[in-house]
């Protein structure tokens, strides 16, 4: 049986997602199947990590001629997911199709009642969900009995699923398999599953229970893929890093005394309320170059609406403490959050400014499905118009054109501040070498924006 899994490249950028850097839920799919199950020749296409073209992509999906192409996607990119399945069944009309990723933890069966293309829809924690797909298939069974699969019965009614069992054990599943990744210069890592907080614009696909992997385990596979790939970078995937912190100093005094922290950096995110100056300092030794926080807004009553249980007074302690730890500091905010209003978005730029970390991100809200703020925007409630119409996926991006439209603030003036923002923070602290480099790097999403700007009514 021919296996393919595809990270699909998009037609157009809409967000910059870091191209050179493979994904990780691919990496430890093929892990897990490549360990059991012997019986299956298997393809990773990562069309981001590549810079694949979408006809490239297709080409070399074809190439090897699957039985089964399993497919990833984020919600802004299902339809350049399906219209990859679509021509793919259309070469060969036996193909199986599956979708997987986050899109599929927001819509659940929703997923196959709208897109044909799919046979299958995977939904919550894809390893052992689709080894069992995939065993049921090549045994010629529907699989009746497996949490997280949504099929189609013999009839074509869509069958629904509850989400396939979290795995507790972590340190059961295989190492990720990077075959598919073999120059990548930074790799991804995940020492932790699951997030504590419970912010209201957020997906949480892993579940809100933290689940670590035994820091032993995380350390030798640094230590592996970097004897194996020779990279030199990490970065941690984790949802909150730190979330479990005796666990996580582990992991930091494992890096120390292998003498990784003298060969390799790593950077990642976590939550202002998880951390330190003896962390940070810490983090510094064992070869942290850089940390990310998402800090969302820089007033206080939204960030207490929005769930972050954090303070603009936390965050400047939190951003400080790094850099007197000698890290680089990043953070991520969000404009258009629930009653925002110009005052309130204003004040998170000058907040920003203020803080004055060594990059930033403004993107602009987005009611990703089965999330709170998607309920609010749906019931026209907190600031938002309720939609007249039907949200077109791919309308859902951060930094580009997207549908919402809000009671308190008019969207093109909204957009004005996204875009004022980024150049206030950098020229108002003569970071200029960020704005250039940042420029180079994402200028087709960056032009992009500003057309967009120009097409937004309301």
């Amino acid at each position: 049986m021919n296996v393919c899994l595809v990270n699909p490249t998009p037609k157009k950028i809409i967000e910059f997602h870091g191209v050179g850097i493979p994904h990780i839920g691919l990496g430890y799919l093929a892990g897990y199947l490549r360990r059991n199950m012997k019986n299956i020749s298997l393809l990773v296409i990562d069309g981001k990590y590549e810079n694949l073209n979408q006809k490239d992509l297709m080409d070399k999906i074809e190439s090897v001629k699957p039985d089964f192409l399993g497919i990833t996607s984020f919600t802004q990119e299902i339809y350049d997911a399906a219209f990859i399945a679509r021509a793919m069944k259309n070469l060969n009309k036996n193909l199986i199709t599956c979708i997987g990723g986050v899109h599929v933890h927001g819509v659940k069966e929703q997923v196959l009642e709208e897109f044909e293309e799919f046979d299958y829809a995977i939904l919550g924690e894809g390893e052992i969900t689709l080894y069992n797909l995939l065993e049921e298939i090549q045994q010629g069974r529907i699989p009746l009995k497996i949490n997280g699969v949504i099929y189609r019965d013999t009839k074509g009614s869509v069958v629904p699923s509850p989400p396939a069992d979290l795995v507790m054990d972590l340190d059961s599943l295989p190492m990720p398999d990077w075959s598919f990744a073999l120059n990548a210069k930074a790799f991804p890592i995940m020492s932790a599953r699951g997030c504590p907080f419970k912010c209201v614009f957020c997906m949480r696909p892993y579940g809100n229970t933290t689940r670590m992997r035994s820091p032993q385990k995380v350390v030798e596979e640094i230590e592996y893929v970097h004897t194996t790939y020779k990279n030199d970078h990490f970065i941690f995937y984790d949802e909150s890093l730190g979330a479990v912190k005796g666990k996580f100093m582990e992991i930091i005094d494992g890096i120390i005394d292998r003498g990784l922290n003298k060969k390799l950096t790593f950077d990642g995110h976590t939550h202002v309320n998880l951390v330190s100056p003896q962390l940070f300092l810490k983090m510094k030794t064992a070869g942290f170059t850089s940390i990310g926080f998402g800090v969302e807004s820089g007033n206080d009553d939204i960030l207490k609406n929005i769930g972050k249980s954090i303070t603009t007074e936390k965050v400047s302690n939190a951003v400080n403490m790094a850099k007197e730890a000698g890290l680089q500091t990043s953070a991520y905010f969000i404009l258009g959050l629930p009653n925002e209003t110009y005052r309130t978005a204003l004040k998170t730029i000058s907040f920003a400014k203020k803080l004055n970390t060594d990059s930033i991100s403004i993107g602009i809200m987005i009611p990703f499905p089965n999330t709170k703020v998607s309920e609010m925007v749906y019931k026209g409630e907190n600031g938002y118009v309720k939609p007249n119409r039907k949200i077109k996926w791919d309308e859902f991006n951060k930094q580009n054109e997207n549908p919402l439209r809000y009671k308190y603030v008019n969207y093109k003036v909204l957009r004005l501040i996204q875009i004022f923002g980024y150049i206030y923070h950098t020229m108002a602290n003569f970071r200029i070498k960020f704005l250039i480099r940042r420029g180079m790097r994402q200028r087709n999403q960056i032009l992009l924006m500003f057309k967009n700007l120009f097409k937004a009514k309301q």
